[in-house]
């Protein structure tokens, strides 16, 4: 068969350095360079924006890709990339495109990740560089890039009573006083308002338009909190069975919770232990909500029970940001 052998054109201790000169007039400029005997060009687009100019880089392959595929290969480049700085001056930050029917979903995003600049984005490859640097100095083109993605918490601080809450088997317990777990939910919801009341003094120091954003944002959160608020008294002023049907989900949970606790390797069919689970055990002290699970039942509690609540044709979905794909699985 073919045999292939590797011709290195540059690398990173001995970069191919190419100077393009920045234009001295506020117009459209294209400039071509050649690179690597004719094999390939660097071509750079200035476009005049905010006292500067946007830069497009492209590294083309200009050999001819003309006949048989095993040919065609010899006139690939692989392993391609390259970084850009600018000598004198800055690297600002990337422009947004000005929308005229920005969606309200748009601005709450660009609220959230204010403090993530983007310096420059890619074609076919990533745009990569150093966070750490201020201003920042070169942007990469990276064909494989990699990113650290730090992991997420779900543990905030909250007093002893709002942290029993918490506990599945507590709320399971036929023992436990319906007003002890309804005044335990109570300090986990006003822990909540504490936070939400602090979102709101932050909310001030934003410039007007992103604090009116943040307002909207906030202001769902309130609602949230009141939802939650009506679902507490549903278990403290309803029926009996409502009170009772909270507690057999949360032992049906507690239960599930254990079964999975068992799932410390995976066994063949007919090996794994089928012995009944203890639910009152010292191992269901362990089964704990984190804090937006339970208050997603509280959420919705009020309108399931009442038929005639105002949030009964409200959809509430619970999404949080695992890790496990859910996202790309469900596109």
């Amino acid at each position: 068969g073919d045999k292939w052998q590797r011709i290195s054109l540059g690398s990173p201790a001995k970069p191919t350095e190419v100077v393009f000169e920045m234009p001295t007039t506020a117009v459209r400029v294209g400039i071509e360079k050649p690179l690597w005997q004719g094999s390939a060009k660097l071509a750079a687009l200035f476009r005049p924006r905010a006292g500067g100019y946007l830069v497009t880089l492209t590294l083309v392959n200009t050999q001819s890709a003309g006949g048989l595929p095993s040919q065609q290969v010899q006139q690939m480049l692989f392993q391609c990339r390259f970084t850009v700085s600018c000598k004198p001056g800055l690297i600002g930050e990337y422009p947004t495109v000005a929308r005229h029917s920005r969606h309200e979903e748009d601005d709450e995003m660009h609220l959230a990740y204010r403090l993530r600049k983007t310096y420059g984005i890619g074609h076919g490859c990533a745009a990569t560089w150093d966070e750490a640097l201020s201003p920042v100095t070169h942007i990469s083109a990276t064909p494989l890039p990699s990113y650290e993605v730090y992991g997420l918490t779900t543990d905030i601080k909250l007093n002893a009573a709002a942290q029993q809450s918490l506990s599945i088997q507590w709320l399971a317990d036929r023992r436990t006083a319906p007003t002890a777990i309804c005044e335990a939910l109570t300090e986990l919801v006003g822990a909540y308002r504490e936070w939400i009341t602090k979102q709101r003094k932050d909310a001030e120091a934003l410039p007007a338009k992103e604090r009116a954003t943040a307002k909207r944002m906030i202001d769902r959160q309130s609602i949230a909190a009141d939802r939650m608020a009506k679902g507490i008294a549903v278990l403290r002023d309803g029926a009996p069975d409502v009170r009772e049907a909270f507690r057999i989900s949360q032992e049906a949970m507690l239960r599930q919770f254990m079964w999975a606790s068992r799932r410390t390797d995976p066994k063949s069919v007919g090996e794994a232990s089928v012995a009944p689970v203890d639910p009152w055990s010292t191992a269901g002290q362990k089964c704990r909500w984190r804090p937006f699970q339970l208050a997603f039942q509280l959420v919705v509690l009020e309108s399931l029970v009442n038929v005639a609540s105002d949030d009964r044709d409200t959809l509430d979905l619970l999404w949080f940001p695992t890790g496990g794909g859910k996202t790309e699985a469900y596109r």
